[in-house]
């Protein structure tokens, strides 16, 4: 929360507070009553803006994985060895991208995340891609 805003509310509770002890007020009931009232507005505004700031970063994050999932998909297809990768976006890590999906050796995910790290993505990678051997490779062994 801007801190100009808390001072205006404090300036404003003293002031308020200054008039009601100068005019004598003797149990002091209405004074606390603003005091109160400042202490819920200050707490109510500062979530509000706390939600307002987390809604702002997470339009970001989902604009930007919107926009790395073309990109990231071209790479996918450049390497037949990724065909059955996919990238999508995911509200996960406050907006992120996820690859899901198989490849045939751990050699190919190795290769995969290595792919995706030298972009050095602006945001976090979810991974759930899972090794499943075809039936040459089960074949051999």
């Amino acid at each position: 929360m801007p801190i100009y805003l808390l001072l205006l509310g404090l300036a404003i509770l003293g002031s308020y507070g200054f008039v009601i002890i100068r005019k004598g007020n003797p149990n002091g009931k209405l004074f606390i009553r603003v005091i109160l009232v400042t202490i819920f507005t200050v707490v109510i505004g500062k979530q509000a803006w706390s939600f307002y700031q987390f809604d702002q970063e997470f339009n970001q994050h989902a604009k930007t994985v919107h926009e790395l999932i073309p990109i990231y998909q071209t790479l996918l297809v450049l390497d037949a060895r990724f065909e059955s990768v996919k990238v999508m976006g995911t509200t996960a890590g406050n907006g992120s991208l996820m690859f899901a999906g198989s490849v045939r050796s751990l050699q190919d995910k190795s290769d995969l995340e290595k792919v995706v790290e030298e972009t050095k993505p602006p945001i976090g990678i979810a991974w759930a891609v899972q090794i499943q051997p075809d039936a040459e490779t089960m074949a051999k062994q």
